[in-house]
């Protein structure tokens, strides 16, 4: 699989000859930068450190809540069984709790799809942007 070159300022896909980000307009070169300019560029990643452990963290809530709502689901799925006139439990689709158990667990699946997305995004970004601020503190 290529791995796509990506912006040292804001993570932007750059083509592979590109030098300046087409997005943030700085030029990508960890060799050539100034002390200035590495601490300007560590000042940057830990930012986006930062906003992309916040993304896991939202992921991680999302994960929590859609495993919740889907318990819930299972809750109500059993409680749509009903006792007919002969005391045997038969599945009832009609019911509030057929409805609710419906609604809780697409919530839920839904819930924990997009959970799992943005902690996988955010685990993807956070070590992209770690790794970048390894290499400019050993080119330092």
């Amino acid at each position: 699989m290529k791995k796509v070159k990506r912006c040292i300022y804001c993570g932007n896909k750059m083509e592979d000859e590109e030098q300046i980000c087409p997005a943030c307009q700085r030029f990508n070169d960890l060799d050539n930068m100034n002390e200035a300019g590495q601490h300007e560029l560590r000042a940057i990643l830990h930012d986006q450190i930062h906003k992309s452990e916040e993304k896991k963290e939202l992921g991680l809530t999302f994960l929590v809540v859609g495993g919740i709502l889907v318990i819930l689901a299972i809750i109500f799925f059993v409680l749509s069984f009903r006792f007919n006139t002969k005391k045997v439990k038969i599945f009832t689709p009609g019911t509030t709790e057929f409805i609710i158990c419906c609604i809780t667990g697409a919530l839920g699946i839904a819930s924990l799809i997009f959970g799992f997305l943005k902690f996988l995004f955010g685990k993807i970004d956070s070590d992209y942007f770690r790794d970048i601020m390894n290499q400019s503190e050993q080119v330092r």
